[in-house]
């Protein structure tokens, strides 16, 4: 009989690896539910190597945008919804411009599971396309028979993950104006006498000046991006981001309300809450919040509730902790991670405003320092130079 590989959780949450013999993947996965696992994963071992093998082949490329992640599962929510079976939604989706990369993963999941594969064990293959966050829900819906409200709340958690770096955005775009603009005064200002006296050209003074400054941004930008790649590095922009005053309150703020967000949406599909909390501390998007957070959950499967884990772990604010102690008593700890996830998303939103504010009025004054010093020394020069003619 074919041998079949399995990753699977116990009901203390402790991973659960290891091989079993059936005719086939449907029987294979019936014998590990049989045993009171909660499945996560089956596949023949040649179907595991090839899986890994195409992990490999797409980690170099990068993910879709969240707008066509976001756009995939709507799609996907609304097909199933209207009664389609998952084989026509995927190959609909694979039909559908606009999607990229996924409408090529859509049509090639048409296939496979209309030869008996789930969608979950496809996504997971493919961790260049989509987050375990992502998978856990699809699976999620799979065991309770309702995978399309599951791609519902998986759009609707993107949607509100990009309404939150919108948010950013549209806070720091002014501040992001007036640092360019200055940059640019202070390259280009200095040569004006030059170009008044025509002792050089602007054409020349482009070359000479200008592609020299705009070389070594690019060159600098290309190095950050890949240092950050890089854990070690990672780990250390990220504690730099939650110790800037201001700043890194929002940071903390936005990562807090990822993470209930995300809680929320995991512990009402009935996921464990031990996996529910691993997998939500992999989306605060920082990395020393999720390792503390990630620290903190371990105690779940020692039988420790999440709010004393939390409070243990350090780094989460008193009042998710409070929140998640008043969600377990009253049980609903979804609807109470889903309250904190909208106050600090409000938080965030409100404080991001005020440092758009303050940084935008800090750098037109420092923009205005800096253009009138240029000023004075141009005309300084120019009087000095007129006076030496004299």
């Amino acid at each position: 009989m074919p041998k079949f590989y399995y990753k699977a959780k116990d009901g203390n949450g402790n991973d659960v690896r290891g091989e079993i013999e059936a005719a086939d993947l449907r029987e294979a996965a019936a014998s590990i539910r049989e045993r009171g696992l909660w499945l996560l994963e089956v596949d023949s071992l040649e179907e595991t190597s090839q899986k890994r093998a195409r992990r490999s082949a797409g980690s170099f490329l990068p993910a879709p945008s969240l707008q066509t992640q976001a756009a995939f599962f709507r799609q996907l929510a609304a097909m199933l919804s209207a009664g389609m079976s998952m084989a026509e939604a995927m190959e609909n989706l694979g039909r559908q411009k606009g999607l990229g990369r996924l409408s090529r993963f859509a049509l090639d999941a048409a296939r496979r599971i209309m030869a008996g594969d789930r969608l979950s064990y496809l996504m997971d293959e493919r961790a260049d396309l989509f987050r375990p966050l992502f998978v856990g829900l699809v699976r999620a819906g799979e065991e309770s028979g309702s995978v399309d409200l599951m791609a519902s709340r998986t759009a609707d958690y993107i949607e509100r993950e990009l309404e939150l770096r919108r948010q950013f955005s549209r806070a720091t775009l002014y501040p992001k104006m007036v640092i360019f603009f200055l940059i640019a005064a202070v390259i280009f200002l200095p040569h004006i006498p030059d170009i008044v006296s025509g002792r050089a050209a602007i054409g020349d003074i482009l070359i000479r000046s200008v592609l020299p400054y705009i070389a070594a941004a690019v060159a600098i930008w290309g190095i950050i991006k890949t240092l950050l790649l890089v854990p070690l590095v990672r780990y250390i922009w990220d504690w730099f981001k939650l110790s800037v005053p201001i700043l890194g309150q929002t940071a903390r703020k936005m990562a807090m309300a990822r993470f209930a967000s995300s809680l929320s949406v995991m512990y009402s599909a009935g996921m464990p809450i031990s996996q529910a909390a691993e997998l939500s501390a992999a989306a605060v998007g920082n990395e020393p919040l999720r390792r503390q957070i990630e620290q903190g959950a371990q105690g779940l499967r020692a039988g420790v509730q999440l709010s004393d884990a939390l409070r243990l772990a350090g780094g989460v604010p008193e009042l998710v902790v409070g929140m998640t102690a008043t969600g377990e008593r009253t049980g609903n700890l979804d609807g109470a991670m889903a309250k904190v996830a909208e106050y600090y998303e409000s938080e965030a939103r409100t404080t991001l405003e005020k440092t758009g504010v303050i940084l935008f009025v800090a750098l037109i004054l420092a923009a205005g320092i800096a253009v009138a010093f240029i000023v004075i020394k141009f005309w300084s020069q120019f009087y000095q130079g007129i006076a030496g003619g004299a």
